[in-house]
């Protein structure tokens, strides 16, 4: 493959607070990028067993939703370097792309700067009552595979009002979110108020891990995660939508 170079006039890098020492990346590119970056991921045993392993995406999915790699040796000019990919919306010839920084950054103190695009969220199934937050779009990947169809992940301020009004005209009443010793990565107070004005109820799921890396879960933390996120819902009189179906 030979050196590409991604257009970065329109490119928006942003921030996780959740993600510790990564970036993450979104950026309109043309569309040849997608095939790319899967073909670079396909020549990177490493960074798919990452992918298998870590963050806890099947094969199948790899393929299914053209997740990709940027290796810095071969798109060294990229916005994208070193960053996992995932194709979030295509326009005509352009495609929405997210990017997950897997390795050190060159600068890790990159202001937090987002413009929704068509939707502040990003999910794989339509959302119902309950919805469940999650840090990135990987995440609702990787749970979407275990059965938690109902995840969200969001762009920009974590909990904003856009995000809620969003999913309230997805039909959602509550939204879950995780805490841990750490607390949340967003403001709980702003986030409340937003949602009371909107109608939907918060719902705190307090783990002793984080929800991330979920390929790395253990039997116990998968039987803890459903327990207590089971109890939690049900503490307000909602059930987990896992078994719903």
């Amino acid at each position: 493959m030979k050196n590409l170079s991604v257009p970065i006039e329109h490119s928006i890098p942003f921030t996780n607070p959740a993600m510790e020492n990564s970036r993450s990346v979104f950026s309109h590119v043309p569309i040849i990028f997608v095939a790319e970056y899967c073909e670079c991921l396909a020549h990177c045993p490493r960074i798919k067993t990452y992918l298998v392993k870590t963050l806890g995406i099947d094969e199948l999915s790899l393929s299914t939703y053209n997740i990709g790699y940027c290796d810095s040796a071969v798109f060294e000019n990229s916005l994208f370097k070193g960053c996992i990919t995932l194709p979030l919306a295509y326009i005509d010839n352009t495609v929405e792309l997210f990017g997950l920084k897997i390795g050190p950054t060159e600068n890790r103190n990159i202001d937090f700067a987002f413009n929704p695009f068509y939707q502040p969220i990003f999910t794989l199934d339509a959302l119902d009552n309950v919805a469940i937050k999650c840090d990135s779009p990987l995440d609702v990947i990787a749970f979407n595979e275990h059965g938690y169809k109902n995840t969200f992940c969001e762009f920009g301020s974590s909990l904003s009002e856009t995000t809620i009004d969003e999913l309230k005209q997805l039909g959602t009443s509550t939204v879950v979110y995780f805490s841990s010793v750490l607390g949340v990565s967003f403001d709980i107070a702003e986030a409340s108020y937003i949602a009371q004005r909107y109608g939907i109820t918060l719902c705190e799921v307090n783990l002793p891990f984080l929800t991330r890396h979920i390929g790395e879960w253990d039997t116990f933390q998968w039987q803890l995660f459903d327990k207590r996120l089971t109890c939690a819902l049900s503490h307000i009189g909602m059930r987990n939508e896992r078994y719903q179906a």
